[in-house]
């Protein structure tokens, strides 16, 4: 297979996994665990696919380790510009309030 064709398939399995954070009535918690686990189990056949590494449970097992550590970094990443966003709305409410 290209790797046009490998691309798209992460495309349409991070976009498609990101509408899980569109579920409001579910907790940050329950969004974030339910979209690593869909995110892992179908972003690792992909990866054997594509011959990222050798089928064994070593390779497994590493592969399984970088996985859970570049998500919980993006993780922080995203959680802290979340935070951030919140601080400057809650400011700009804050002032306006002030100002009425």
């Amino acid at each position: 297979m290209g790797i046009d064709l490998h691309l798209g398939h992460y495309w349409l399995l991070f976009s498609g996994t990101a509408l899980i954070f569109e579920i409001e009535f579910w907790s940050s918690l329950k969004q974030t665990i339910v979209h690593f686990l869909i995110s892992y189990l179908l972003f690792t056949p992909l990866a054997i696919w594509a011959g990222w590494f050798p089928v064994n449970s070593l390779w497994l097992l590493l592969y399984t380790l970088i996985f859970v550590l570049i998500y919980v970094f993006f993780w922080i990443i995203f959680s802290q510009s979340i935070k951030a966003q919140v601080q400057q709305i809650n400011q700009l409410i804050s002032k306006r309030s002030r100002n009425c």
